[in-house]
Order: structure tokens, then C-alpha cells, then sequence
């Protein structure tokens, strides 16, 4: 069998907040509300728990207010290092139903100025267009929400 082609996406920013607040702001599901918006998408919940096998539960208000939810598996949680997530595993790592599975590896890297924030989206051929086209605005968001917390300890 061959594989099907994949199409990564990688991106770097560099944020004022440190790597422990920002890390924060990944993993707490109300924080989440406030900055991550798929596909420009504003998100009605979010259901984040930061450990290996956790949920990373992603809800969106569709047309006509019906709610749609994207389940993923935690795959790595590393407070104030890395945060990474999968769609093609469900919590427990269970096996997912991803139509198009993408897998999210965030890592976090402390700078002088701050956290050198590294994103790497791997998803398949046939996937929508990539949830970090709307990533920028995100960003912006996620920095000035972490400058105001203290790290998780």
C-alpha cells in the first residue's frame, strides 16, 4: 500500500508571553474559547485535558446554530515545552472516524524577549484548508491573554 501524500504546515512566531503562561492558555479550555478560531471560526467550548491520552475537545456553532464538535486525543503534554494533539485519535486513544486526520505540535521555547512559538500542522492530502490560515489573528490573542497569567506550576 502506498501512502497517502501529506501536506505539512509550519510556522513560527515570536511572542512576549513566557513559554508557562502560554502553555496555560493552550491547555485551559476557557483560554482556548477566547483565542483558537478554526478555520476563522469562532468556538462555542472547548474541553481540554492536558495529559497524554486526555481530550482535546474543540465545539463550533454551525449555520442555524447547530453545534458541531471535533474530538482529538492529547498525544503529548509537556507544561511550558510542548503541546501536541491528534484528530486521528480520540481520547484514550481510542481509534478516531477523522475523515481527514491532523495531527497539531505546538512547542514552546524560552527567549529572551519571550517564547519562540513553533506550530506544526501535518495533515493529509485531502484536507479543508489549514486551520493556521486564520492563525495569525489567533496568535495575537493568545499572547495578550498569557501576558496576564502566571505560569501553571
Amino acid at each position: 500500500m502506498i501512502p497517502a501524500p501529506v501536506e505539512d504546515v509550519r510556522t513560527t512566531r515570536y511572542l512576549k508571553s513566557t513559554p508557562g503562561a502560554l502553555y496555560r492558555a493552550l491547555t485551559d479550555g476557557r483560554l482556548v474559547v477566547e483565542w483558537l478560531r478554526p478555520y476563522g471560526e469562532d468556538l462555542a467550548g472547548a474541553t481540554v485535558e492536558p495529559q497524554a491520552g486526555g481530550r482535546f475537545d474543540l465545539t463550533r456553532a454551525r449555520a442555524g446554530a447547530t453545534l458541531e464538535t471535533l474530538s482529538a486525543c492529547v498525544l503529548e503534554a509537556k507544561p511550558g515545552q510542548r503541546f501536541a494533539v491528534t484528530t486521528a485519535l480520540g481520547p484514550g486513544y481510542r481509534p478516531a472516524d477523522a475523515t481527514t486526520p491532523a495531527t497539531l505540535v505546538l512547542d514552546l521555547h524560552e527567549i529572551a524577549s519571550g517564547t519562540r512559538l513553533e506550530a506544526t500542522l501535518m495533515q493529509g492530502a485531502r484536507a479543508e484548508p489549514s486551520a493556521l490560515s486564520s492563525w495569525d489573528e489567533g496568535v495575537g490573542t493568545l499572547d495578550r491573554l498569557a501576558s496576564g497569567l502566571h505560569a501553571e506550576t
